[in-house]
């Protein structure tokens, strides 16, 4: 099981980098297989984001229901380092897989939106609950909760041969 290195990082892009992408890292991070916590790290990144800030309220609230606590959260900025050392880049629109393929110099499929892993495998852009109420961030909870299982199953078929 992943011979190839020590580790396997997936990196999780939005804009602010305090809705989607925490979320996400927070389902990711609690919501996966005990054998993948052992090396795979996760972390998130905004291509709008400003350093430091934390999750909206929202976003928090609407992880509670799963319970997790994504409260220490603090926004970073994507740069070209993240991209490039990441295994596993899951964009939330195509705007960001645009900014994202600009950075890398390779491994360009690496990089996909995290809608494609929903349940028809079609490629979509995850909603941007930002400035809307707790019912919009449930649902985009919701949203990324369903693509768990096809993550899941992208990262056996990667680590396993």
């Amino acid at each position: 099981m992943n011979d190839f290195r020590e580790r396997f990082h997936i990196l999780v892009v939005c804009t602010g980098n305090i809705c989607r992408s925490p979320m996400t890292v927070g389902m990711l991070r609690h919501l996966l297989p005990k054998k993948f916590k052992e090396f795979i790290t996760v972390a998130s990144a905004g291509t709008d984001a400003l350093h430091g800030n934390q999750a909206t309220d929202f976003a928090i609230q609407a992880m509670q229901y799963y319970g997790i606590d994504i409260s220490d959260h603090r926004a970073r900025r994507l740069s070209r380092t993240m991209v490039v050392e990441a295994d596993l880049i899951l964009a939330m629109e195509q705007y960001h897989l645009k900014i994202i393929r600009g950075m890398q110099l390779f491994g360009a499929g690496k990089t996909h939106l995290l809608g494609r892993f929903g349940d028809f495998r079609e490629p979509y852009d995850m909603q941007d609950p930002i400035g809307g109420g707790l019912d919009l961030y449930t649902e985009t909870a919701k949203q990324i909760h369903n693509c768990l299982d096809g993550i899941q199953s992208y990262i056996e078929e990667r680590i396993e041969t």
